[in-house]
């Protein structure tokens, strides 16, 4: 993948040679650590569930993450909420699971 965006054609005409190696490895890093999955509500009549997004909300970024999360993203149509999952006090941090890909095998 590295390679293959490293020396791609990119919309516009020939950009070979404007991403180094090392400049994609810093962007996938940044999707990989700083992206969540969310869970998506039914997106047709027939109540089946959407896929799941891999998503970056950079506010969303400031909830830590948590194996036993007490909140969930969710989405709704174009907004993104974020809901609990059980009653939070008012001095408990929020927590959510960035996900799956987070988590070791």
């Amino acid at each position: 993948l590295v390679a293959s965006l490293t020396n791609a054609n990119l919309i516009g005409g020939n950009t070979a040679g404007l991403l180094t190696e090392r400049d994609v490895e810093h962007c996938l890093d940044l999707v990989q650590t700083r992206s969540c999955r969310v869970e998506s509500s039914s997106d047709d009549s027939s109540g089946a569930a959407a896929p799941p997004l891999r998503v970056l909300a950079p506010i969303f970024d400031m909830i830590n993450h948590s194996p036993n999360p007490n909140a969930e993203f969710i989405r709704e149509g174009d907004t993104l909420e974020v809901r609990a999952l059980r009653d939070i006090s008012a001095d408990d941090e929020v927590f959510i699971s960035y996900g799956s890909s987070t988590q070791p095998a």
